[in-house]
């Protein structure tokens, strides 16, 4: 059973997160054209698709890699956290008002800001879950 170290470990240098992307965006991921297609050398390319297969999220069947359950999850969950930080500036404004002590404004103010600001939905229900517990 992989760890949630290996697993981080195994997406997280930029050739690694470029093999396990275009796996999940591939429908004819074999080897001879996930090297071609990023110029890695041999050893990068192995190396990298020996960790994450052996960190559970990707397969090798007929000649072909996918990703596993697990892959898929970890690749659903990364999609969600490069969102976020493409959201980063908006984060921190949502982050400013809901932590500001200057003025208080209602509930229904705030949930229209970050509505406004927050196009995710998954983000959107994370930063409203944590303001509503801020108010309880």
């Amino acid at each position: 059973m992989p760890t949630i170290i290996e697993i981080l470990k195994s997406i997280s240098d930029s050739k690694s997160l470029v093999i396990f992307n275009m796996i999940a965006h591939s429908s004819t991921s074999t080897s001879d054209i996930l090297n071609t297609k990023e110029k890695f050398s041999r050893k990068q390319y192995y190396s990298r698709l020996s960790a994450l297969t052996k960190a559970g999220l990707v397969r090798r069947k007929s000649g072909r890699y996918f990703l596993t359950s697990l892959g898929k999850i970890i690749h659903n969950t990364q999609l969600s956290v490069e969102n976020a930080a493409n959201s980063y500036w908006k984060l921190k404004a949502v982050d400013y008002v809901l932590m500001s002590n200057n003025f208080q404004l209602p509930r229904q103010e705030i949930v229209k800001i970050v509505d406004i600001l927050v196009q995710d939905p998954k983000i959107k229900e994370i930063v409203l879950a944590q303001f509503n517990s801020s108010f309880s």
